[in-house]
């Protein structure tokens, strides 16, 4: 099955070279400045209220190793790939049907996956169908495997940066992982037993040791990679609030 028709994709430029370490404190913060700018999508919708306002980005993933940067607009479910080198726009597909979140490249520069966002029709009461998550070749803009298990809104999707592996979590309160050559989750975490854990998030390490999963109230607890079913073995307590309702993690990343 083929995606949304897109553009084909320019001549890439050389990744950037290796400049080493760079140590980072305060004052370097205080001295970035832009360097390249994207022009926002074109609006889209039926009214002329929806026409003045373009679709916002929902998600967005550098790649490894490529300079290259993915990003996903959530009214035109519209994935643009970007040379950051150049700050110029390579391609832009879009995902109308499924709708689209959570992307994350793979290893290769033309491979990505994200979340479904929309019901599919055609799949009817089938909940795992409209949550699959899609493994998308860019170079000929086409389907290359479905990865369906989650039952409610997938919520973040991780990468290894070591394997083929990647993790997902879900509102319906599991963290599965999965393995890019072949459609079968590999192991579920079931969050259901533990409170207050209705919209997590998860990240991993650079070297694929440490799951982190964020969960409501800005609690972080970590997980060993090979050992996610023994529980976590350290949590943080996130920050305190006053209100009755606590503040929930939006997004979560570990250094490298």
């Amino acid at each position: 099955e083929r995606a949304g028709a897109g553009e084909h994709l320019g001549t890439m430029s050389a990744p950037p070279q290796d400049t080493g370490d760079v140590e980072l404190f305060d004052d370097l913060f205080g001295h970035f400045r832009e360097a390249r700018v994207f022009d926002a999508p074109p609006a889209v919708g039926n009214t002329e209220a929806e026409q003045t306002e373009p679709p916002k980005v929902n998600s967005l993933d550098f790649h490894n190793s490529e300079p290259l940067l993915v990003s996903v607009t959530d009214k035109d479910a519209g994935i643009r790939l970007y040379d950051v080198s150049k700050g110029t726009e390579e391609m832009e597909f879009f995902s109308a049907k499924y709708g689209a979140s959570s992307v994350r490249f793979t290893h290769h520069p033309m491979a990505i996956l994200y979340a479904s966002t929309r019901k599919d029709k055609a799949a009817g009461d089938n909940v795992v169908e409209h949550h699959a998550i899609r493994y998308h070749s860019l170079h000929d803009n086409a389907y290359l495997r479905y990865f369906k298990a989650h039952e409610d809104e997938v919520l973040d999707i991780e990468m290894s940066t070591v394997s083929d592996t990647f993790l997902s979590v879900s509102k319906d309160r599991t963290v599965r992982r999965w393995d890019l050559r072949t459609e079968k989750d590999q192991e579920m975490l079931d969050l259901k037993k533990m409170a207050q854990v209705n919209k997590p998030r998860i990240a991993c390490d650079r070297a694929d040791e440490i799951v982190a999963l964020g969960v409501e109230g800005g609690d972080i607890r970590l997980y060993t990679t090979k050992a996610l079913q023994a529980g976590y073995f350290h949590s943080i307590q996130g920050p305190q609030s006053s209100g009755l309702v606590r503040p929930h993690i939006s997004c979560l990343k570990l250094s490298n």
